[in-house]
């Protein structure tokens, strides 16, 4: 007997969200981790430190690749950027 999925739109959209919270959670959880020095030698604390670190790896990743290429193709091109901010800052500020 095959039981029909009562899935529907907003099933996915609330999974959806839920999982995009998590991992936003799981994100900052690493950003303050990685103000933290040198963490305590707590094997609970390791566990929980290597989900989070193991979790976020390949996603992260992924996002570093994605601006990496960004940045070569020419989309995000900073030093320009800066060059502009330099020369207004020149302008404004003549010294």
């Amino acid at each position: 007997m095959i039981l029909p999925l009562a899935v529907n739109r907003d099933n996915v959209a609330d999974y959806v969200g839920a999982l995009f919270l998590v991992y936003l959670i799981m994100i900052f959880i690493r950003v303050l981790l990685s103000w933290i020095p040198r963490m305590p030698y707590n094997r609970y604390l390791r566990a929980a430190v290597g989900f989070v670190v193991g979790t976020l790896v390949s996603i992260l990743a992924t996002i570093r690749f994605a601006i990496a290429a960004d940045m070569q193709s020419g989309a995000i091109n900073q030093p320009d950027r800066v060059d502009e901010l330099s020369a207004a800052a020149q302008v404004a500020c003549p010294g």
